[in-house]
């Protein structure tokens, strides 16, 4: 208590408003996003309200809801800045581009993908988007004609997948030709997102999840080893042609 009692009164943030228990214990965040399901940036929204443009939402962050603060904040790449070790443990993978703490090494595994976000290959991408889009479109018509209900949600969640997986590996997971969007995989896909959380706070969670038998999974969360298995195939796939790729390439050049 008394730890809990000095990080509200003697901490640097200690002036900055918002809830007491919230700078006194990483127990307020942890019911908002583990036992409520991922809430605490609705409750932060409500500090904001409450209290100020900046708050404290736990001892050792502040959160800023101010445009003005948008460029000191995120300056670029002019200034060396680390993530702070609990968003790098959110997603369960740390050695990936996203779980990376350190800016050094960060850096070096965006540049493998920076050729993705270029101009030219933005511009490559428009014939997949509008091909997609085309297919979105016509089966929104279809189910119009008909008079059924579509879940909007998942239509674009499908449409958005099968973008962006046919772009980087090639193929996609055909959710649009799905009868019900794939709706069962995206569902899996936000049952995984509910772990980020308790990986956040519990970063023993995630060696736990990965250690447990294939069949428990099977048996307390079969939409997870749906999902799991289905991840699996398409990048076996997705491998295998890049192989064929790599060997008609050396083939070509042995010419």
């Amino acid at each position: 208590m008394v730890l809990h009692g000095l990080q509200v009164t003697c901490s640097p943030m200690s002036s900055v408003p918002g809830p007491k228990l919230a700078a006194m214990t990483y127990w307020y965040e942890i019911y908002c996003d583990v036992w409520l399901g991922g809430w605490y940036f609705r409750k932060i929204a409500e500090m904001h309200q409450r209290y100020d443009p900046i708050v404290r939402i736990n001892p050792h962050k502040v959160h800023f809801n101010d445009p003005e603060l948008i460029d000191p904040i995120f300056p670029g790449p002019s200034r060396k800045t680390n993530k702070h070790i609990s968003t790098g443990r959110r997603t369960g993978t740390a050695n990936s581009i996203v779980g990376t703490v350190d800016h050094d090494l960060h850096r070096r595994l965006r540049n493998t993908v920076n050729a993705f976000f270029s101009s030219a290959s933005v511009r490559r991408l428009e014939p997949i988007m509008k091909d997609y889009m085309a297919r979105l479109l016509v089966r929104l018509d279809t189910a119009g004609k008909n008079e059924e209900v579509v879940p909007m949600h998942f239509v674009l969640k499908a449409c958005a997948s099968d973008v962006i997986t046919k772009y980087a590996f090639g193929d996609s997971f055909h959710f649009l030709d799905q009868e019900d969007y794939g709706i069962p995989s995206m569902e899996a896909t936000d049952v995984f997102h509910l772990f980020n959380h308790a990986f956040c706070h519990f970063p023993w969670t995630g060696a736990l999840l990965a250690s447990i038998s294939d069949w428990v999974i099977r048996m307390s969360i079969p939409s997870l080893t749906e999902m799991w298995n289905k991840n699996m195939v398409f990048c076996l796939n997705a491998c295998s042609r890049l192989e064929l790729f790599a060997i008609s390439g050396v083939k070509w050049r042995s010419r």
